[in-house]
Formats: structure tokens, sequence, C-alpha cells
């Protein structure tokens, strides 16, 4: 099941070779308060505190609610005449979300917003894990969409169904996300976790493609190549996508292949709402 929280955290250790991860993740609520009204400001520089959070010349909106203690991040579509879906970006363990997103930015702003919650646990060294309970992780992602909402209410569909992107420990979240609101998020891009999610849970969560990354010196890079095929075998859409000769990080060595990746799990999305489908997801 991919809500065994224990046992994903325990599995994301193990791939952090290499990098230099915290020991300990504490819990911490994401409960903050929300208010009617948002602030943009423009962002700061922010550094990596690990070997896979790597920067990016791109700077995303600042988008905070009144009295909230977070910041959301995020990158406006191309194309906003109309609303628009909100991808997620997850960042990995004692992750920076500005380092992630913009390497996502590409991809996503073709078809929707990206959208990236900074994770809810402080780590001791510098950036942030998901800490609390899976509804405290949802609860934040939500909340973060829905300042973006409200920042830009029409250009923002918070309802359409969308995509996720997990990195690392992300990956485990995304899943979990999924997994608690079905038909919310079709397209799981999951990057650098040795994730098993079974094609039955993944139906379930309504999940119709899902794409397993990672670079070749990456230690969870042969069991996600593995079990991209056992679902393609078992009549799931997945691919394993090779990030190159590269370790843990979401960062490929051909410039691309991310993008390609998220235009593949984006693609039958564009094309229902072009027909006008209407999609079914969970409240």
């Amino acid at each position: 099941m991919f809500d065994a929280s224990t046992r994903a955290l325990r599995r994301v250790a193990a791939v952090c070779v290499g990098v230099s991860c915290a020991a300990v993740i504490s819990s911490a609520s994401a409960g903050n308060p929300r208010e009617a009204s948002v602030a943009v400001t423009p962002p700061m520089p922010t550094t990596a505190t690990t070997s896979g959070e790597t920067g990016a010349d791109a700077e995303p909106l600042r988008i905070s609610a009144e009295g909230a203690r977070t910041v959301t991040f995020a990158y406006r579509p191309r194309d906003a005449s109309k609303p628009r879906p909100a991808a997620v970006y997850l960042n990995g363990r004692c992750g920076v979300t500005t380092n992630g997103c913009p390497h996502f930015r590409e991809g996503v702003t073709p078809f929707g917003w990206l959208v990236c919650p900074p994770a809810n646990a402080k780590c001791p060294g510098g950036g942030a894990s998901w800490g609390g309970s899976p509804t405290d992780r949802r609860t934040l992602v939500e909340a973060a969409i829905s300042d973006v909402a409200r920042a830009y209410p029409a250009e923002v569909d918070a309802r359409a169904p969308s995509v996720l992107i997990g990195f690392s420990q992300g990956a485990w979240i995304a899943l979990d996300l999924a997994r608690q609101k079905p038909g919310a998020y079709p397209g799981l891009l999951l990057i650098g976790a040795d994730v098993s999610p079974r094609p039955a849970d993944l139906r379930a969560a309504g999940v119709s493609r899902i794409v397993l990354a990672a670079g070749r010196n990456d230690m969870a890079a042969r069991p996600m190549a593995q079990q991209a095929i056992a679902l393609a075998a078992a009549g799931v859409e997945a691919r394993f996508v090779d990030l190159g000769a590269v370790g843990h990080t979401y960062v490929a060595e051909h410039e691309g292949a991310v993008t390609e990746a998220l235009s593949w799990l984006e693609a039958p999305l564009t094309a229902r709402a072009a027909r006008g489908d209407v999609i079914s997801r969970a409240e």
C-alpha cells in the first residue's frame, strides 16, 4: 500500500546515499490559518542544501495568504487566457522547493500552473521534509493551490485533474496524495524513489499514466525501471525515464527528458479538456 509512511521513509533514507540528508524528520502540523487575501511578491534566490536540490536560473512567483507562515512558489502557464490546471511539485527530504521547481517549468507551463509548496517539517541543517499525517500533507498542498487560485482567480482551475511531481521523499508523498483524492491527479511523475505502486491501487486512485524516472547512478534506478515494466505488463500506462549518468537528482543529463515525460502525462488531460469531458474527482 502506498500509505505506509514508515516503510516509505526508511526506503527513502536508503536511497539517500551520497546525499547530505538529515537523520531525523520532525513532525509538524500543516494546519496554518488561511485568509481570503493573498500577497504576491518577487522571490529571493535560494541556495541548495543537498546534492539532489541544485538550483536553476528562474524565479517563481511568491504567493502567501494573509497571516500564513509559509510561502507557495508558482509559475504561471504560457496561456493564461482561461483557467488552467495546477500541477504540483513535492521536494525531496531536506530539500529546497525553489531549487527543484524551476526544472519542471518547461514541462508544465504549456499545460497549466506549476505550484510548489514548501514541505512542512524544517530540517536542522536547512530545507524541509514532509512530516505530519497524510491529512496534514494533503491540507498543505490543497491550501497552496487555493492560495494561487485566490491570487489569480481567473487563471487557475483548482478542480481540474492534474499532475503530481515527486522527487525522492516527495514521490512517496505524491502516491499518498493520489490515493487520498481519487481522480485529482491522473498523472504522476515519480523521481529517484524505490516506489512499488500496485496496479489496483493506481486504478483506484484514478491514475491513468505514471512515469518513473532516475539517474543511472541512483540506487533507485534499477528497481524503478523494473517496476515500470511490471506496471506496463499489468495494463497500466507506465514508462521509465533514464535521466542519464547522474545520481540522486531530478536534473537530467539530457535536457528535455523531464519535459517530454511531463508532456506525455499531460496529453490525455489536455485532450479531455479540449473535448469538454467532465471528469469526476473526490472531494
